[in-house]
């Protein structure tokens, strides 16, 4: 009888170590195509993001779900610009003088114009930063390209793809403004290009057609004084100007006919900064002058920026209000 309850003893257990060991832990983790971690960066803000893991546990059972991150990005505070947005003019205002980290153009400060500690507005905070300060008539900042001072090498330097930025103050809209010009009107011959105000705070992005010029006008208006960050881009392929205000895409014309032309070796190479040159007799004389104007970021990039693009930039821009 014992050998018999002893063998039925053996059997029993051996059936529960068998159903045991079947149920083992079950794991599911992230096919190769599931990023695990993941880091993304473009122009004012670094956002990392890490997976959430969610874990159930029974008493005999775990199982852990990984799941792919939703990852929405700004920009890269860190002081790089967009992938692909190369600035061949980088205006840097810094120590009472303003230069070109690109180191393709010079400047002249004229007429009591200058660069000073200001403090500006934007978004309701408030920044002191180095800005330009244009606060009269004839008071004017001349960039000049240092390598385009012919019609045909200034007229290669703009056959391209290219984006202009000006990031300013017009406090006097009674006035159109030249935020930052190079724009040419010799003889009823247009040329150049250049970011501006109309009157009432109008932007706009124009080029120089050569009978005739092509306007892309901004679909809003800003406030006197407000900052305003205004990029018009210049696409030679599309055959398009577009404009954006505080990163936003506010219009876009086709072009037809010519494109940007250069017609005159003295104003070939010149942009101006709070004033447009202008051929005279008695220089110095400018079209579109301020009497009331804050500039603290200007540049021009070597592409036909995209939207994402000039929203980056835009938010690298506010960031390096900071610094």
């Amino acid at each position: 009888m014992k050998k018999i309850l002893a063998l039925l003893l053996i059997c029993a257990l051996t059936v529960t170590f068998a159903a045991c060991a079947g149920e083992k832990e079950t794991t599911t983790t992230p096919k190769a195509s599931e990023p695990v971690s993941t880091t993304t960066t473009t122009a004012a803000d670094v956002t990392t993001t890490t997976v959430a893991e969610t874990t159930t546990t029974t008493a005999a059972t775990t199982t852990t779900t990984t799941t792919a991150p939703v990852v929405t990005t700004t920009g890269d505070a860190s002081g790089k610009l967009p992938e692909g947005v190369k600035a061949v003019i980088d205006v840097v205002l810094a120590d009472g003088k303003m230069t070109d980290a690109a180191g393709n153009m010079t400047f002249d400060l004229g007429n009591g114009a200058k660069v000073s500690k200001t403090t500006v507005n934007h978004a309701g905070k408030n920044y002191t930063v180095d800005a330009l300060n244009i606060m009269g008539n004839d008071q004017v900042a001349m960039g000049s390209l240092v390598n385009s001072n012919t019609i045909a090498s200034a007229q290669e330097f703009y056959n391209r793809d290219f984006s202009f930025e000006a990031f300013y103050i017009n406090r006097n809209n009674t006035e159109a403004v030249a935020a930052m010009c190079a724009t040419e009107n010799i003889s009823g011959k247009r040329g150049g290009v250049g970011i501006a105000d109309a009157k009432g705070n109008q932007p706009y992005f124009c080029i120089g057609l050569g009978g005739a010029y092509g306007f892309c006008y901004s679909n809003k208006t800003t406030a006197a004084g407000e900052l305003v960050h205004v990029i018009g881009v210049y696409d030679k392929n599309a055959r398009q100007l577009r404009i954006y205000i505080n990163g936003e895409l506010c219009n876009s014309v086709a072009l037809t006919g010519n494109l940007v032309v250069i017609q005159n070796d003295k104003v070939a190479n010149q942009i101006g900064f709070g004033a447009d040159p202008r051929l005279a007799k008695t220089p110095p004389l400018y079209d579109f002058q301020a009497s009331d104007f804050t500039l603290v970021r200007a540049g021009m990039y070597d592409s036909a920026v995209t939207n994402e693009q000039a929203a980056a930039i835009y938010e690298y821009a506010v960031a390096n209000l900071s610094k």
